[in-house]
């Protein structure tokens, strides 16, 4: 369904839905609102899978990156190199399991179920996102301290490293905490009032 020549998207469909009874109102049935939420699925899952996608380029890259280090570097750093890559493994499994939903595409699926769906699957990903410190951020953190400790000791250009560290990591997770307050938080809650209104 289309409002001024453009696709509604998923808050305005909520709205028409509640203004069905007057009769000036436009209709929209809940064959067009499934289509519309399966729509929406889909456009968010593609957003996830290309998130998905560039941490797995990024895990790749690195491991060429650090293969010289790891065949011959310090023993410290030989450790640190491991921890990166062992975090990378972890990172990408975590947002694999994340992903791991019951796909929104079944045909069978009805609107009530499709919403429930969504619902468990934008959960799923506030969920990943607000823990961010404990399996994105510390994990390679250590490694990469380890990497530089094992080649310059403890040093200046180690104690600056260190501050970088800290301020790379304190953006990151405000970037994830901003991602979950703007963007999955109002997601959910217009799944929920969908949901009421769909039960109501």
């Amino acid at each position: 369904m289309a409002v001024g020549g453009r696709r509604m998207n998923l808050d305005e469909a909520r709205h028409v839905w509640q203004s069905q009874t007057t009769a000036e109102a436009p209709k929209i049935s809940e064959d067009e609102m499934l289509q519309l939420v399966k729509r929406e699925s889909s456009a968010f899952d593609r957003t996830i899978a290309r998130r998905d996608r560039r941490e797995l380029i990024a895990g790749i890259v690195a491991a060429i990156l650090f293969l010289p280090l790891l065949l011959g570097g310090p023993w410290l750093s030989r450790a640190g190199v491991l921890v990166v890559l062992a975090a990378f493994v972890l990172i990408y499994r975590r947002l694999g399991a994340a992903r791991r939903v019951e796909a929104s595409e079944r045909m069978d699926l009805s609107l009530a179920e499709l919403l429930e769906t969504e619902r468990t699957k934008v959960s799923g990903q506030i969920r990943l996102l607000e823990s961010v410190v404990s399996w994105y951020i510390i994990p390679p953190a250590v490694g990469a301290m380890l990497i530089v400790i094992g080649l310059d000791g403890l040093s200046w250009f180690t104690a600056g490293y260190t501050l970088f560290t800290l301020a790379i990591a304190v953006l990151v997770y405000w970037l994830n905490r901003l991602a979950v307050r703007h963007d999955l938080r109002p997601r959910r809650a217009q799944i929920d009032r969908l949901i009421r209104e769909l039960k109501g």
